[in-house]
Order: structure tokens, then sequence, then C-alpha cells
């Protein structure tokens, strides 16, 4: 399908709200406009495909923390039909040379958190380097643009060309590269326009790493898509965050977050004091959103709204309604408009109302697969179905609640066990900071669980506490039998919990 402008939304705000400012540093205040974004842009797409030689279908790997340029790239990359794969600096060297040799990029763009490393790996592979802050860099990002001739929208385009390799978390083996398209990234927006209240006027502040789906593609991409604006924090800080968002003069509407980020945000100093009056929508992804933290919120006039998704269906998949989500506390919403959902039994069969299944998903916001991975798109994929690995049921209303991934679960004495569940209630404990449980060995039992606390007040935690807080609330063959205090719980960059790290540290906890 030949493009139009349409298919470059930056110059399409470009040419209708030129003034309005589409990207913002928060940490040194620079900004630009549509219209300058899309003058930038238009430089960085002659770079690329003229000094960089850069061609239709070539990766451009993006190594580097949040800032306005990363998005420069992923507009410059789909105005010459290229992909852009932003990698998570923070990974080790060999790590990183493992997703750089299967993405096999043109060009490594990259600043000065990982310039060693970048400029080490584009010597191995022999491609250009584009830098930012960092003078050995083949070519230095400013510079090239302001020497660039300018490539306006317009070249032949099609909705399913593939415009981005987002590589997942990957706690088991190695991470998977999902394939984004316009077409996704149209229909994501589509799918969560009503419910999240995306329109031109909308501002996102936005402090998580744009190599993940939740800095990315949750809200990112949609609100830049619709016209609005984002204010970009290099890394996530707590009091930098309350500041930000509770200051009337940034205005913003939008925010997502995780549990931990919104604890922190709730012990910064200037919580108190912050003002969410512009507040429109934030969004409470991945897992069950506890009340005292809905209640923390909706005492300042913002109502948690829980979603769930994946980095290959869009990633919305579900969204809990503004009205229902005080009635509704622990589910992550209905299926949002442009998406089907099923729950699927081990003998394949859909699971009546209450029972637990897979989700599994398919729409037109789902991707079309991994980047060269063809194993794992015969693992995921059945028919136009992703099978998403986690357990959920329905209620008769047709909300969804999400148990916990199928690999969490563990089997004591015959019974599957959901850690998700128990942890979910233990989150309310008042010593309890933060919680992971997972299943041991257990020479009785088979597997039985392992309480892994970061406790308020730095005691240890002893089990008959946490047997307590948990009679008649929780089925006694869940409860975890052992326990252990820690001073952190280690997690991934998205902020979810690397659960896997834990099981690795603990194998032998139940011996």
């Amino acid at each position: 399908m030949p493009s139009d402008l349409a298919c470059d939304w930056v110059t399409y705000h470009a040419e209708r709200t030129p003034d309005r400012v589409a990207l913002l540093s928060v940490n040194d205040g620079r900004s630009v406009t549509w219209a300058e974004l899309d003058a930038r842009v238009a430089r960085l797409s002659g770079l690329l495909a003229g000094e960089c030689g850069v061609r239709r279908g070539d990766r451009v790997v993006v190594l580097a923390e949040s800032d306005p340029r990363v998005f420069e790239l992923q507009f410059a990359c789909m105005r010459i039909g290229a992909i852009v794969a932003p990698l998570n600096w923070r990974l080790a060297r060999g790590d990183l040379a493992a997703l750089v040799g299967h993405a096999m990029p043109a060009v490594i763009a990259y600043d000065d958190a990982v310039a060693e490393v970048a400029a080490g790996l584009a010597a191995e592979r022999k491609v250009t380097t584009i830098g930012w802050n960092d003078a050995d860099a083949q070519l230095d990002y400013e510079r090239g643009l302001a020497g660039a001739s300018a490539q306006p929208a317009g070249a032949d385009c099609t909705l399913d060309e593939p415009t981005h390799v987002l590589y997942t978390t990957g706690s088991t083996g190695q991470p998977k590269g999902v394939t984004l398209c316009r077409r996704t990234m149209i229909w994501n927006l589509l799918n969560i326009q009503q419910d999240k209240r995306i329109d031109g006027a909308s501002r996102m502040y936005n402090p998580l790493p744009l190599f993940h789906g939740g800095g990315l593609t949750a809200l990112a991409n949609p609100i830049l898509l619709a016209g609005g604006s984002l204010a970009i924090a290099r890394r996530f800080d707590p009091e930098q965050s309350v500041r930000v968002l509770g200051d009337p003069a940034h205005g913003i509407t939008h925010f997502t977050g995780v549990l931990t980020i919104y604890q922190t945000l709730m012990a910064a100093s200037g919580w108190q004091a912050a003002d969410l009056s512009a507040v429109r929508f934030m969004e409470f992804a991945g897992g069950r959103l506890p009340p005292h933290v809905f209640d923390a919120f909706a005492d300042k006039g913002v109502t948690l709204q829980a979603v769930y998704g994946a980095t290959e269906t869009g990633p919305a998949v579900t969204q809990m309604p503004v009205a229902d989500a005080a009635r509704k506390l622990g589910s992550v919403g209905r299926a949002v408009q442009h998406t089907r959902v099923r729950l699927v039994r081990d003998d394949g069969k859909d699971a009546a109302a209450g029972d637990i299944g897979e989700i599994w998903v398919s729409g037109p916001s789902v991707t079309d697969g991994y980047w060269s991975s063809p194993e794992a798109d015969a693992e995921s994929f059945e028919g136009p179905w992703f099978k998403t690995g986690d357990a959920a049921y329905r209620d008769d209303e047709g909300f969804y609640f999400v148990v916990d991934r199928f690999k969490n679960m563990y089997k004591s004495g015959g019974e599957n066990v959901y850690p998700a569940e128990v942890e979910a209630v233990l989150v309310e404990h008042p010593n309890i900071a933060e919680i992971a449980i997972i299943g041991v060995a257990d020479p009785k039992w088979g597997e039985t669980g392992l309480a892994v606390v970061v406790t308020r007040d730095g005691s240890d935690m002893e089990i008959e506490s946490i047997f307590d807080f948990c009679r008649g609330r929780v089925a006694n063959f869940k409860l975890p039998t052992r326990v252990v205090t820690v001073q952190s719980i280690p997690r991934h960059d998205s902020g979810k919990r690397d659960l896997q790290q834990l099981k690795r540290t603990f194998a032998d906890a139940g011996v």
C-alpha cells in the first residue's frame, strides 16, 4: 500500500500544530515543537540514508538512556523504511554483543552512558556509529544533522512493513526481538484512546526506559500519534518525578508505572504537597493493584487504572474503565475494543467463567512475529493467536484477573499454587515493603513456597507473622513454609521482579 503524509505522523502534526511542543527533556530543558521535530527528523533521515548508507529494512541499534533523540531516530528510521532496535544499555557487554549479533545493524547510535561498549561493538561489526555527548563517535549527532540534506516525508511504505524490533526482558533464555509496524501502533492507539483519554492536548511524563514497551509503546507512541507531547526524564528518579507530576506548570495529563514506581512516589519527600489536578490518566501495569496504593492516589483525585498487555500484543490487551476501578480492584479490566482474548485450558478448550486458563490474544495490534526467530514463532503462536504464558480467570461481567505467569506456578502436594495470589494479600502486611514468593524443593510436598521479603523496619520476618496475617484469607496449602529477609529484590529495568535470579539464588533453600 503506497503511503501519503498520513503514514508519517511527524509531518502530519507539524502541518497542523507546528508550534505545539512534541518532545521535552526534563533534565536539561531542551524542547522541540512539532515543526522543529519534522525538520530534525528530515535531516536525520538524510544523514542515515546518505552518509550512513542505511537502506530499507536495515536495522539501527540504539544504546542510550531516555532522551528525545531516541524518538527522533525512531521517526527517521520509519521515514526511510529502516528498523529501529533500542537495546537495554544496562546489560552486560556479552549480552549486548549477542543482541547486536542478532539484530545485525547498519548503524549503532549511542550516548555517553555506554560509549565505550557501543564503540567496541560497532568496531567488531564494522558498522557506523552516531553519538551524542561523545567526541569519539564516528559521527556527532548534532553536527551530522546540521550538515545533512533534508529528506521529507513521502517515501513509499506499507502499514505492515517492520518499523521496530523490541527485545523482551528475557528472564529465561535469550531475549526475543518483537517486530512492530505502523499497523500495530495505529491499532494500539485505537484500542486505548477512549479509556486512556488520549488526544492532541495529552502530555505524558515519561521516566521509563525507551528500550522497553512500557516506556515506548504503552503510552508514549500513542500520545505522539495523537499529536500530544512527551516530557522525558533520562532515568526514573522519585523526587524529580513527584516534582514534575505535581507541578501545574508542566501540565502532565498521563503517566504509566508498575507497583514499585508508585510506591516510591508515595515515599518521596514532595508527595504530600504534590498537585495532581492536571492528571487525567494514570496507568498501573504489571500485577494486582494493592488497595492502599489505589487509595493514596484516590485521595489526590487520581484513579489508578489497571491494564494488562505484552510487548507482543501492541501492548494493550485489557483496560480497566475508570468507572469500575474501585469496585473491581484487583482486576485488569475488560478486553480492549479491537482485540480478542481467550482463556485456554490445558486441553485446548476455552475456560468457563471463574476457571483459570492461559491468556491467548489476537487482533490487528498483535505482532506478526519475532525477528529472525522461526522457532520462537512456532512456540508462541497458534494460528492467529499469541499465547502469552499468563494464567488468568474472567468473572461473569467480563473482567479479567491475572493470577500469575504459568512458569511461576509450582505444585505443592499435587495442588497448583500461583504465588501472585498470596503476594497480593501479603503486600498489605504492615511490615512488608516488598515480597516475592518462589517455589523451592521440599522432600515431603515436592515443592513449597519460599517468601523473599524486604521489611519496612529492616528486621527479620518470621513465618508465623505471615501465617497470622493470611489466616482466613489464603488456603493453607498456598502459604509459604519458609521466609528469608533481604535488603532488596532484584528487578529488571522494566521494574518487574527478576524471579529467575531469585530462583537461582535460593535454589537450595528448600533442601
